[in-house]
């Protein structure tokens, strides 16, 4: 043990340094200006980027809530579902589609659902730079417009913390720019959420138990299932706010207004 304190020290520096506007910030508050209320009547929600860590979350938060009773998953595949269990899988359908003709793909795609969840990605460290531009900053607009043109009036879009124009690494100047031009695109509702780092319900154990004992209130960190359950609870609450950027500590805050659980 003592041999890694040099290296926790170190760690803790650098999140300090870099999330001091996150560990001293003003303790979260549930306001009472903030009045919240689940939207009446059945959902219809599809989602990108299943297969992914965040999309993974969303998926399984999907397939646990009743107000959701149709899903769609669109893919480069077909995913494996689990057998029927606590959850819902008989709701969802999949739809694989070819994200190098998405010309082919038109409006009526998407005519027939309420809410869109869009977490799809790849790391840098997997492509080259020509190719994360295409997948990361091409596609979602893509997407987008045609979600726009079809009158979808919730849609969601999984960005990352650090996204920002003057951001020193790609991944953040991409995010920032794909977040502006939807932000032009004038949806009835826009969440853009800005997780931090996020540790997968579905590997190791060692990680996720160490984020929910030293993180419970997902100051720097949130486990998939977590964040997928938060992301849905708020896109199916009425709110007034037309366009809203989420960052860990607004997560943080819905996670208490909404009174969400996460047991899974």
């Amino acid at each position: 043990m003592r041999a890694y304190f040099p290296v926790i020290i170190c760690l803790a520096a650098v999140s300090i340094f870099y999330c001091s506007d996150i560990f001293f910030s003003e303790p979260l508050e549930v306001t009472d200006t903030v009045k919240r209320s689940r939207m009446e009547g059945r959902l219809s929600a599809f989602v990108f980027g299943a297969s992914g860590t965040i999309g993974g979350g969303i998926l399984r938060s999907l397939a646990r809530d009743p107000q959701y009773t149709k899903v769609t998953l669109f893919g480069r595949r077909k995913l494996e579902l689990p057998a029927e269990g606590e959850e819902n899988y008989s709701k969802f359908d999949q739809r694989v589609i070819d994200f190098d003709k998405l010309d082919q793909l038109d409006s009526s795609t998407f005519k027939e659902f309420n809410i869109g969840f869009y977490a799809l990605g790849i790391s840098q460290t997997k492509v080259d730079e020509a190719t994360y531009r295409v997948i990361e900053g091409e596609y979602p607009l893509r997407i987008g417009k045609l979600v726009k043109e079809a009158g979808v009036p919730n849609f969601n879009f999984i960005s990352g913390r650090g996204a920002g124009k003057d951001s020193w690494f790609l991944f953040g100047k991409v995010k920032a720019a794909v977040e502006e031009e939807l932000e032009k695109m004038d949806f009835p509702r826009l969440t853009i959420i800005r997780p931090g780092a996020v540790i997968s319900n579905t590997g190791s154990s060692v990680g996720l138990c160490l984020t929910k004992a030293l993180d419970s209130g997902h100051r720097l960190a949130i486990d998939a299932n977590t964040l997928g359950n938060i992301i849905i609870s708020n896109a199916a609450t009425e709110s007034d706010k037309k366009f809203q950027i989420l960052e860990m500590k607004d997560i943080a805050r819905i996670e208490k207004e909404l009174g969400v659980k996460t047991n899974f």
